[in-house]
């Protein structure tokens, strides 16, 4: 995450939700707004925003009865015994779930986590 996608984090807080946004434990961005009008008008915004390759910067969904955001292992940039490299792993996987986070459709929320190595630091 660089400096200035949290600023345009923070630019987004300000704008919609008096400055309140957190993090949820699986990663995900929450802008915390109090009203259906500011609701929409964040979204609608936050679809807007994509990065020059076309995908959103801020896609919305990991709730409900869908995927949440996958979480996984840094592998060798954290690992002394790592056996790959989850990241590039992850990027496909949800690829492969993108309709599944954006949606409400599955019998219940399915949490997908990726590990390098045995340890399995920090991605439960």
């Amino acid at each position: 995450m660089t400096v200035e996608h949290v600023r345009e984090i923070c630019d987004i807080a300000d704008k919609y939700c008096d400055g309140y946004v957190r993090f949820a434990t699986r990663n995900n961005i929450e802008f915390l707004v109090d009203t259906p009008e500011k609701v929409e008008a964040l979204k609608k915004d936050l679809m807007s925003r994509k990065f020059v390759s076309g995908s959103y910067k801020f896609p919305i969904g990991g709730t409900g009865a869908g995927v949440t955001n996958i979480v996984h292992t840094q592998g060798y940039i954290h690992c002394h015994t790592p056996a790959t490299d989850a990241s590039s792993m992850v990027k496909a996987v949800a690829d492969a779930l993108f309709e599944e986070f954006q949606t409400m459709k599955l019998p219940a929320k399915v949490r997908v986590s990726m590990a390098c190595c045995l340890n399995m630091h920090r991605a439960a």
